[in-house]
């Protein structure tokens, strides 16, 4: 389970929820961070408050902002093996993938 921070409707902080969520496992060219701590900013107040209109759909997340455990090192190399074996899909590349 995964915790978010979402709203069902517009409003001030009191429509904020922090709920749990199960997310599927990626699918194949996605990739999946582990998030250590989101930051709530003006943006999100803007958002929640509908000073961006209404959301295409509810529950609507806020926390546009993250920090992740991961060293950028780790996420460019999973990107790179995505991308890889996305060009070798569509027959882009010949060979290899080195991880």
């Amino acid at each position: 389970m995964a915790k978010v921070v979402r709203f069902h409707e517009l409003g001030g902080p009191e429509v904020i929820r922090l709920e749990e969520i199960t997310f599927e496992d990626p699918a194949p060219g996605e990739l999946r961070l582990k998030v250590g701590a989101i930051g709530l900013n003006r943006l999100e107040v803007v958002y929640r408050s509908g000073g961006f209109g209404t959301p295409n759909k509810y529950p609507a997340a806020l926390g546009s902002e993250c920090a992740t455990p991961w060293v950028l090192s780790d996420v460019v190399h999973a990107l790179r093996l995505i991308l890889c074996q996305s060009l070798r899909a569509h027959g882009l590349v010949a060979g290899h993938c080195h991880g």
